[in-house]
């Protein structure tokens, strides 16, 4: 017997059962949205905006306990985008002075910034360069507080400005021998009245070097004041453009769980409990509806009831459970638990294992 205006009719049950197309649709969709980020993700190459073909920096050490600290670079613009315009060069702290008629005919202006967090040279270029066009720039300082004293010993530690977002194919680091150098950190051989250190250095590498000389460099009739040694911080040297990939990365997977949130409610529509999808059956009826017993099937269980009571058998009892979690209780508890939403009295799943996050 239908019940047509029974919220639980066969007919409203069998419409609310249909699988529902738009869902699917939307579906697809958000799972294209995911699949796109991860792509994007994993072709996402941050490229270099330029490239230093050569980096040398050549020190001298004054009598008075300051430095004079020449650079020469060749700077190389790769992007055809984002043309070079300025360039900065990190320098060891904010107590320097531009020497006069150091800067070279490229440079448009040389603007010494004295920030005490992040002291640099400014060099604004005369012209822009862009795709793979190399500018020659030069400059150089006097650079003060910078001499240690430990023990008697006398020595500097430079570290050369670093690039996080571009690479150094050739670096030369001189230190002037005047014959009074007593040590140096790491070793270098001495070549043309300097000592040398060469090499390359990736994204944010950097190079260390401590340089002992013996007093008599320095000219103590006058002052010359030392600084209380602070060991170099390499908080700020890193790959910029590795860290881009990484949080690239972490971009897409942010978009992918947030979707996926969305998505649960998507899934909950078509095989859920409560919509009544793939759950056992009785009596050619779902146990559960809209996670309520279903009517229908009660009815007919009633009826099948009624018959065996009067010794009519009738053909009926329990189908296969489908998809979910199946339920290996009696009738009379299936009943019982449909309110909870879940499928009948079925075991709960296992939470899935702990996987440790990559920071």
């Amino acid at each position: 017997m239908k019940l047509n205006n029974e919220p639980y009719s066969e007919e409203t049950i069998k419409l609310k059962r249909k699988m529902p197309v738009r869902n699917i649709v939307i579906m697809v969709f958000l799972v294209a949205i995911q699949v796109i980020a991860i792509l994007l993700a994993a072709v996402n190459k941050p490229r270099p905006l330029d490239q230093i073909d050569e980096y040398n920096v050549t020190v001298t050490p004054q009598s008075d306990g300051t430095l004079k600290i020449e650079y020469d670079i060749v700077w190389r613009a790769l992007s055809v985008s984002e043309p070079l315009e300025w360039v900065e060069i990190g320098l060891a702290n904010s107590h320097y002075s531009l020497i006069p008629d150091s800067v070279s005919s490229t440079v448009r202006e040389a603007i010494p910034i004295k920030d005490d967090d992040y002291p640099y040279m400014q060099l604004d270029l005369k012209k822009t360069y862009s795709g793979g066009e190399v500018v020659h720039l030069t400059f150089a300082i006097n650079q003060r507080e910078m001499l240690c004293e430990e023990d008697g010993a006398y020595f500097y530690e430079f570290v050369p400005g670093w690039f996080n977002e571009i690479s150094i194919e050739k670096y030369r680091f001189s230190w002037y021998d005047n014959g009074k150098v007593t040590d140096l950190t790491p070793g270098a051989e001495s070549e043309h009245g300097y000592y040398v250190y060469e090499g390359s250095l990736g994204r944010g590498e950097y190079k260390q070097m401590r340089v002992y000389y013996s007093p008599d460099t320095f000219n103590f009739a006058y002052d010359v004041p030392t600084v209380e040694y602070q060991p170099f911080d390499a908080d700020g040297a890193y790959d910029s453009l590795e860290d881009d990939k990484v949080a690239g990365w972490m971009l897409a997977i942010f978009v992918v769980i947030l979707i996926f949130v969305g998505e649960l409610f998507l899934i909950d529509s078509f095989v859920s409990y409560g919509r009544g999808r793939g759950f056992i059956m009785g009596y050619g009826h779902p146990i559960h509806v809209y996670g309520y017993g279903n009517p229908l099937y009660k009815k007919a269980a009633d009826e099948d009831y009624k018959r065996r009571s009067s010794g009519l058998h009738g053909r009926g009892g329990h189908s296969g459970g489908g998809r979910g979690g199946s339920c290996a209780c009696a009738c009379a508890c299936a009943c019982a638990c449909a309110g909870g939403g879940r499928a009948g009295c079925s075991r709960k799943a296992p939470l899935p294992a702990k996987t440790e996050s990559r920071e």
